[in-house]
């Protein structure tokens, strides 16, 4: 689904038309860092979890940082959803069970969709997979993050400029909102009006209310053990568990061994513990789509 200025959505198929409508939908939100990529680079695997699971995918082209920064792709992701439920019959859906699934920034965007849902009163997803996600958008440090010194494919100079041109006009904004991982938490900071304090957890879902993650359909959480951003999923499953939804039915953290951040990127080359984990992760949609019948 290709979001455009002019003309409203633009949604050009790929693969076989389903013979009779699937009671599941799956929304689709690519990953990279939010000022790259597109649902056509995330093809490869996406085709294969269409085919393993047998139900329709729509994958959202949303606009990039910096021309677009923070909220375009948050805003433009939620009205995508809410197209994709009206339009379910075009998708080869009856949208009777919906889920969100997205990596790294498409993870975030992902989990925001499913709040935005809760807050705004539509139909609310039945699931959210979240795979090596960005939970906090700032450079707040922590443990893991001290890896991006090093690391080669989620450098410190790539989390920085991803910082700078998604989130700066808002953190320009609003200095003193920025909390590191270990306080992170839906405290109120003096000033913030309704509004404001909603932009922030469409930002960075890490900081929503106790009271809207509580809302929050079941979620799956696959981080990776070599990603500078484990500890985003670490502290996030944490915070659900603090406020009653630490359970198996309300949550599950996977961490993918010897994997770096981004790793479905990898999967063209045949990796196996990459393939291994994606057919992890349709599992779960599996899972999801069974819960719902």
């Amino acid at each position: 689904l290709e979001l455009t200025g002019d003309g409203g959505p633009r949604m050009p198929f790929k693969g076989r038309a389903p013979s009779a409508p699937c009671r599941t939908l799956i929304v689709h939100f690519h990953g990279g860092g939010f000022i790259a990529q597109s649902s056509a680079s995330h093809e490869i695997y996406l085709r294969d979890w269409a085919r393993a699971v047998d139900a329709p995918i729509v994958s959202v082209d949303y606009s990039l940082a910096p021309e677009h920064p923070f909220p375009v792709a948050a805003d433009q992701c939620f009205y995508a959803y809410c197209w994709a439920l009206k339009n379910c019959a075009m998708c080869g859906s009856t949208a009777d069970n919906v889920i969100c699934v997205g990596d790294s920034a498409g993870a975030n965007l992902a989990l925001v969709v499913a709040l935005r849902a809760v807050e705004e009163g539509v139909q609310r997803c039945d699931g959210v997979i979240a795979l090596y996600p960005a939970l906090m958008v700032s450079l707040t440090p922590s443990p893991s993050r001290v890896l991006s010194l090093m690391d080669p494919l989620l450098p410190l100079g790539t989390l920085q400029m991803i910082v700078s041109e998604y989130a700066r006009g808002y953190l320009e904004a609003h200095p003193d909102h920025v909390q590191d991982l270990r306080g992170a938490g839906p405290s109120e900071a003096k000033g913030m009006n309704a509004r404001e304090r909603k932009r922030l957890h469409h930002m960075s879902p890490l900081l929503a209310p106790d009271a809207l993650l509580r809302e929050l359909p079941k979620t799956f959480i696959m981080a990776s053990e070599l990603d500078p951003l484990l500890d985003d999923s670490v502290t996030f499953v944490r915070r659900l568990g603090s406020i009653g939804k630490g359970g198996r039915e309300d949550v599950q953290l996977r961490v993918v061994p010897r994997l770096p951040h981004g790793w479905l990127n990898m999967y063209f080359i045949g990796d196996k513990t990459c393939l291994h984990a994606s057919e992890e992760v349709t599992g779960w949609i599996k899972d999801l789509m069974k819960g719902a019948g």
